[in-house]
């Protein structure tokens, strides 16, 4: 899957949960993250805005709910990534650079998502393996 299409399954579906299976830089260990947004996504380049929204980890059992302020960017509508969460961003499924990432900013304690020796205070870069994305409607 690439980011446009992801978008075009997923574009104006709200109450979704984006599950990504992966392996961070340095690490041999896969982990399950992910998110929810309860907006929907769109192709916008804007960020979208909730106060519901949330990262987590299954791996870990971690909840990381939107920080006072970040509100505005819990989710980003820019077409040419998957499922992102966060300004920077938090949690991300191929940017435009082709990466995927954890990069803490928006998310409360989100860098607890981060299973890599490599992660010293940016982002953790890490290899998606699959992603699954389910509406809740």
């Amino acid at each position: 899957m690439t980011g446009p299409d992801f978008h075009r399954l997923c574009d104006n579906k709200s109450n979704t949960i984006s599950l990504i299976k992966a392996q961070f830089s340095g690490s041999s260990q896969t982990t399950i993250i992910g998110g929810y947004l309860d907006k929907t996504w769109n192709s916008t380049n804007a960020f979208i805005y909730s106060t519901d929204s949330f990262i987590f980890s299954i791996s870990k059992k971690i909840k990381c709910p939107l920080i006072k302020g970040g509100e505005e960017y819990a989710g980003s509508g820019k077409p040419h990534q998957g499922p992102s969460f966060g300004f920077g961003h938090d949690l991300t499924a191929w940017s435009y650079q082709g990466e995927s990432y954890v990069y803490p900013n928006s998310y409360e304690n989100s860098h607890q998502l981060i299973e890599s020796p490599d992660y010293f205070e940016e982002r953790a870069l890490m290899n998606v393996l699959e992603v699954e994305v389910y509406s809740l409607n």
